[in-house]
């Protein structure tokens, strides 16, 4: 990384320097830098550009920690399953190149980063079954957000196929929350 001068984003090139002066100063002053970086492709909208760092951040992790033995000999385990320490880890972390605030969340262990995923559940569904989730001994947690629609008796048939393709292409567990904001608000 630290070869590489010029980072291209979609119609605009950044420099690493303007990039980590950014990060730096939790993109203050550089909104127009924070911008781009959040227009760039991102995780959860079926982009290999984006959905090759997952597939490799799994593939690394597993090379790393397979060299390894516990005292007893035994496998360490790696595992995609953050619960809800990505909001306590997020508040002490700064700003990301993803565009991410300081103090904001990190993503949900295998699931798309807040908000980033914008080009519907199936891309979501395709981005996540990239990496070789075998590789997580402990598996993986995702986690989605659907309306109450999506339950209704004409339209459960999508959502079973959408979850039937998951599973089918290497998903290994979903946890599916469906409440609207006027039900939290209540």
């Amino acid at each position: 990384l630290a070869a590489i001068e010029q980072c291209v984003f979609v119609d605009k090139t950044l420099t690493l320097s303007q990039i980590k002066e950014a990060l730096i100063n939790n993109f203050e002053g550089m909104e127009d830098v924070r911008k781009t970086l959040l227009a760039a492709p991102k995780y959860g909208n079926n982009d290999d550009r984006a959905d090759k760092y997952a597939v490799w951040y799994v593939d690394f992790l597993s090379g790393e920690f397979n060299k390894y033995k516990t005292k007893d000999g035994g496998g360490i385990y790696t595992i995609m399953a953050a619960n809800v320490s990505n909001i306590y880890a997020g508040s002490f972390i700064g700003a990301t190149p993803d565009g991410r605030k300081a103090g904001e969340p990190l993503s949900d262990a295998a699931s798309p980063t807040y908000g980033r995923d914008k080009k519907g559940a199936t891309s979501t569904v395709l981005s996540l079954v990239k990496p070789d989730y075998t590789k997580v001994a402990s598996g993986t947690v995702v986690n989605q957000k659907f309306s109450p629609s999506a339950f209704l008796p004409e339209r459960r048939k999508k959502l079973q196929q959408l979850f039937r393709v998951y599973f089918e292409k290497g998903g290994h567990e979903v946890q599916i929350n469906a409440t609207s904001r006027k039900v939290l608000q209540d």
